[in-house]
């Protein structure tokens, strides 16, 4: 083989390697992390996660703020309002879906707004 042919696909197989890591990077980064930010289950019911463990349950008429925590696949929202029920559920993010389950039947999905 000529030397330029080997150059070629040298570099063409850089340039597959590179986008090939470019979409592991990409899917990883969007299919998990961090949840912060402003959620809807309906377009009526918001949730906000703020970064440092803060956030918001927000309804039409008033809102309600709380402490969260995330361990593992696990979060758990305690309200600060002592009239609310505080919710440990199981997490998974994937793209702008955002999945709360709680227990082994009832399912939040939420989409991410911001």
């Amino acid at each position: 083989m000529k030397k330029k042919t080997k150059m070629r696909l040298a570099g063409a197989g850089c340039a597959v390697l590179a986008a090939g890591l470019i979409f592991v990077i990409l899917f990883f980064a969007l299919s998990g992390g961090s949840i912060v930010g402003t959620w809807t289950i309906d377009g009526v019911t918001t949730y906000r996660f703020d970064e440092g463990g803060e956030g918001a349950m927000i309804l039409p008429l008033d809102s309600y703020e709380f402490r969260y925590t995330i361990e593992d696949d696990k979060i758990t929202i305690d309200f600060k309002d002592d009239a609310l029920i505080d919710k440990d559920y199981t997490y998974k993010k994937f793209w702008s879906t955002l999945t709360l389950k709680e227990g082994s039947e009832v399912e939040h999905k939420m989409t991410k707004q911001s």
